[in-house]
Parts: C-alpha cells; structure tokens; sequence
C-alpha cells in the first residue's frame, strides 16, 4: 500500500487521519498533517487478502470491461423540432402537452440544454421516437506502478520544526 500523501511504499499497518474532512491512509512520516482516525471494525469485515483476491476475480488485472451506455444522440434539437412541426404543434402546445415549461423546449430545440431523463422520455412517449443512442463503454484496468498521491497534487505546508 503507498502512503495518500507522499506516495512512499507503507511498511507495516497504514495510519488513518483526517485532513480537512478528507480521511487518508499514510505512512508514520506523514500522520503529523492530521488528526489519526479511530475506527471500530465490523465483526463481518472479510480480511484484506479476501477481498483483494475477490476483486482480482471480479475485475482481473490487464483487462478490459465492456458495458454499454445509453447517450443523447447528437441532433436531438432537430428531431424534436422536426416532430413538433409534423404534427403542426407551437412550442406552447407541445410544452403543454407534455406538462412542461415553454422555454424549455425552445432551449431543447436551440441545443442550449441537455435534455434530462424525464422529459427526455416525456418527449419520447408522445413521439413514439428514441432519442438515445447505445455506446460501448470500455474501461482498462491496468497494472500501474505508482498511483496518484494527495502529495503529487497539492504542497504539503510544513512547520519550521519540520524543516
């Protein structure tokens, strides 16, 4: 395990503090920056080498993992307008007919909002239309050797009697 802070590999047991609401696991060096963090662990929690192995199982190193996303399709504003003016609706009509404000379908179809899911499928319904597209989704998990530490982000503030 490699310390949140400074990145240096933790021999031994972590030690957990918080730092500014943010609760990190670090090296001896670095738990003066906190306030340590007691915790009671659960009769139920399994042991490290467990769940390690579990996830390893779950998501294997080196791997890819596919999952498909559902996402707005890119001419949703003229579809939707396409639609509305097939069927001889104002905007006015058609916000009332789906209980929604008028300005939002002149945003919708001005392409300045992004559509949320309840109206999207309002929209949807009264079209008999689909205004999403499937995409594949893949993300790599790959061995990496060294992760990004709170330490690579941001400069520790160290007292005089630190230096």
């Amino acid at each position: 395990m490699q310390c949140e802070i400074c990145g240096a590999e933790i021999v031994g047991e972590a030690t957990r503090i918080e730092v500014d609401g943010a609760v990190l696991d670090v090296c001896s060096r670095c738990s003066k920056y906190g306030k340590k963090v007691y915790e009671k662990k659960k009769i139920s929690d399994a042991p490290v080498e467990f769940e390690k192995s579990f996830e390893n199982k779950i998501f294997p190193k080196n791997k890819s993992v596919s999952e498909y996303i559902e996402e707005l399709i890119p001419e949703y504003d003229k579809i939707i307008r396409r639609e509305r003016e097939k069927r001889g609706w104002t905007q006015k009509e058609f916000a009332d007919k789906i209980n929604e404000k008028e300005s939002i379908i002149k945003k919708a179809e001005r392409r300045e909002i992004t559509l949320e899911d309840g109206i999207r499928k309002k929209i949807e319904n009264i079209f008999e239309i689909k205004l999403t597209e499937r995409l594949k989704e893949v993300h790599v998990h790959a061995n990496v050797r060294r992760d990004l530490t709170l330490g690579d982000v941001v400069q520790v503030k160290r007292s005089k009697k630190d230096k």
